[in-house]
């Protein structure tokens, strides 16, 4: 008893000096109470995604869920809820073909189509609806995966909407092969659009156990095209919307396995 009295002395002593919690003490206020009322703030400040109900911490300082002020929102006709919490194995990458992730949203519900979370131009990432529920955003693969759409209207033309709007010019890329064409030049994504990427994929991909791969040929070099494995829902990682379908181009372009490596460190 007698050490237990002079660790709680020393302890407290130590915070008197300091200062830090005699100077909020009231008389209502015992020092426990102040500790807690310190680290439920600190909990406050930090971001974090829902997966399967769950908060998921997340190193990024943009998060909007969908319930929060200015958030974006999959409506219940836009996806398959489920109550229980599910397993999935692929994370897909997608671009809009959107100027913003607002118009995106409005796009989806007019297709009657959803996605967990949305990447803006300023690197915002927005959380739509739970990743417990199914949505779709990628035919063929949609049961076994949650996914981003990334804002990027693609075209050139649009870099003078992004300079009005204070964004800034994007960066043209070009020479870009997919399925053995060469693709017309196309916007690039903005360098925080990618860190933001970066950290989202870093904690879904944890929260869900979701391996930090990519489709791969032979010599190392990153799968330019449909993915018979992807396609055929054999593998498990992270995947590009083209690697599940020759109809689609997205996310061309994205150095998808850069970035994923980057996430796996984080």
């Amino acid at each position: 008893m007698e050490l237990l009295t002079l660790l709680f002395n020393r302890f407290f002593g130590k915070i008197n000096q300091t200062g830090s919690a005699s100077q909020d003490l009231t008389k209502n206020e015992t020092r426990w109470e102040i500790t807690e009322k310190h680290f439920n703030k600190d909990k406050e400040t930090r971001k974090h995604v829902i997966c399967n109900g769950e908060p998921v911490e997340i190193d990024w300082d943009k998060v909007v869920l969908w319930d929060e002020e200015g958030g974006l929102k999959c409506g219940p006709a836009q996806y398959k809820s489920r109550k229980a919490a599910r397993s999935v194995k692929l994370f897909v990458v997608h671009w809009d073909a959107c100027l913003s992730s607002a118009k995106m949203s409005e796009v989806l519900k007019e297709r009657g189509l959803s996605v967990p979370f949305a990447i803006d131009n300023d690197g915002t990432i927005y959380q739509l609806m739970d990743t417990k529920h199914i949505a779709w955003h990628a035919k063929g693969v949609n049961q076994q995966s949650v996914g981003v759409e990334i804002a990027n209207a693609v075209l050139p033309k649009y870099n003078e909407w992004y300079e009005k709007k204070g964004l800034g010019k994007r960066a043209i890329k070009s020479g870009v092969k997919l399925n053995g064409a060469v693709l017309t030049p196309m916007l690039d994504f903005y360098p925080v659009q990618v860190e933001a990427l970066t950290a989202l994929l870093a904690a879904v991909c944890r929260a869900h156990q979701i391996p930090f791969k990519v489709p791969l040929n032979k010599d190392g070099s990153l799968v330019m095209g449909r993915d018979d494995r992807v396609a055929g829902r054999l593998f498990k990682g992270i995947v590009g919307h083209y690697h599940v379908t020759v109809q689609k181009s997205d996310p061309a372009g994205l150095p998808l396995d850069t970035i994923v490596k980057k996430a796996e460190l984080l």
